[in-house]
């Protein structure tokens, strides 16, 4: 292979992971969890989570294979303003409890669902020993990324079904603890807790995406 193309090869490689690296955002240096007042003042202001919707139905497809029964006791770390609980409550799913850090998220999640107005709550993800809720399946759609994730994932019961997606990107404001690059180092962070039983990936562009998985808590 002559030299000017090998120059070109190295051109086109580095371009291409020059332009992944920016694509993935900037890294979250101070590797700290933003506070419960950060969350309460961004559910005040307007928010977009229709771009989340292909997740949703996605994690909504898994656990309508994974369980059958439409009683089981299910738990949503993370819930915000009830954007899955919706999707839960339209498939006939009865037994949720949802909890959020945010107060403002949990109140928005009562209005859009009045019906399950008892089934939301404000609560820390890291004392799931103090919610009195017989869970057999925990979903965390979009929130490990933002929390200790081996702290919470540890207090999860054997035998707890989690239902789970976490992105390969950095978000602008340093709600990302960490990032999920592929399905490799999800495994290897998470195979002491859990045996994994379907990965799926939605692709938002050329660079980012986040994964989807259903594992089995050990």
């Amino acid at each position: 292979m002559t030299t000017p193309i090998l120059i070109i090869i190295f051109i086109i490689f580095f371009a291409y992971h020059f332009n992944k690296k920016s694509n993935l955002g900037k890294p979250n240096k101070k590797g700290r969890e933003q506070t419960q007042k950060y969350y309460e003042e961004k559910y005040i202001t307007p928010y977009h989570i229709d771009v989340y919707k292909p997740v949703f139905k996605k994690s909504l497809k898994i656990l309508n294979k994974l369980i059958p029964t439409k009683d089981i006791g299910i738990l949503e770390v993370g819930c915000g303003m009830g954007e899955f609980a919706k999707y839960l409550r339209k498939e006939s799913y009865t037994n949720y409890l949802g909890f959020d850090i945010s107060t403002s998220g949990i109140d928005l999640a009562k209005k859009r669902i009045p019906e399950w107005d008892e089934k939301f709550i404000v609560h820390s993800a890291y004392e799931l020993e103090d919610i009195d809720f017989d869970y057999k399946v925990v979903v965390a759609i979009e929130v490990l990324e933002h929390i200790n994730d081996l702290k919470f994932i540890s207090q999860l019961k054997p035998g707890t079904h989690l239902i789970g997606s976490v992105p390969n990107y950095w978000s602008s404001n340093d709600e990302h603890l960490r990032v999920y690059p592929n399905k490799l180092n999800i495994w290897w962070r998470f195979k002491k807790y859990m045996i994994f039983k379907t990965f799926y990936k939605h692709k938002w562009n050329r660079y980012r995406f986040v994964h989807i998985f259903s594992a089995q808590i050990i």
